[in-house]
């Protein structure tokens, strides 16, 4: 399913998230997108994944690899759901949550929805 993860999250009203690189610096900010969350996410400690495979912290290290060096990739359903899961961990506000969660869902729905129509 493809995912664009160029796309910038938004709050309820649908004003621009932005994302400060370094906390130090306020003064320099970006968009906050799609490709971020995902991306800090995948890199993420959780406690409620203590002890995972070193072939799994591989796997995401190439995932967000992936991500990084691509506007739109096609995923399987499997790495989305790892998406969704890991962005619950890492994000506590709601707002990044469900904007991200959204998206991730949306571009799936889309491309199911697209698949159903061409045949």
């Amino acid at each position: 399913m493809k995912i664009d993860f160029a796309k910038q999250l938004k709050y309820v009203g649908g004003v621009p998230m932005v994302y400060a690189p370094d906390p130090t610096n306020k003064k320099v900010v970006e968009p906050l997108t799609l490709r971020i969350v995902c991306i800090n996410s995948l890199g993420g400690v959780y406690e409620q994944e203590r002890g995972i495979s070193e072939v799994e912290k591989i796997r995401r290290r190439k995932l967000a690899e992936q991500i990084f060096g691509a506007k739109e990739l096609d995923l399987k359903s499997e790495d989305i759901a790892l998406l969704k899961k890991l962005v619950h961990y890492n994000y506590q506000d709601p707002f990044v949550y469900t904007e991200a969660i959204e998206l991730l869902e949306n571009s799936a729905g889309e491309e199911i929805k697209n698949e159903t129509t061409n045949n």
